[in-house]
């Protein structure tokens, strides 16, 4: 699932928040620049994820690792719901709400069954 989540991440988000982001004459250049740090930092923190759990999936002896994956992506998964509400934005417009709660529950699920 979070290997999913970085293509989906990489393709899809890219072309629909990154490309708007940067040409955003709006916002200060260090919001813009900020952001796009971010935006990076996501797609570094999803990489690991799908490696660790492709790792703790391939060797039992790592399933200390899924477990501490698993917790990882249920604290981003609380700060993304969080920044939504608090936000007033909608569910439905941040994925991560989702995609992370999913990868949370998969990654627990994979060390229970």
């Amino acid at each position: 699932m979070s290997l999913v989540t970085v293509i989906g991440h990489v393709f899809v988000g890219g072309p629909q928040v990154v490309k708007p982001l940067l040409a955003s004459a709006e916002l200060p250049e260090q919001t813009r620049g900020m952001a796009y740090f971010c935006w990076h930092v996501t797609t570094v923190v999803v990489l690991a994820l799908s490696a660790g759990f492709a790792l703790a999936a391939l060797d039992p002896r790592h399933s200390d690792l899924a477990w501490f994956l698993s917790v990882v992506s249920a604290l981003v998964w609380m700060v993304s719901l969080g920044v939504t509400v608090v936000g007033g934005l909608p569910l439905r417009r941040n994925p991560a709400v989702f995609l992370f709660g999913l990868i949370a529950l998969l990654g627990a699920a994979s060390q229970t069954l």
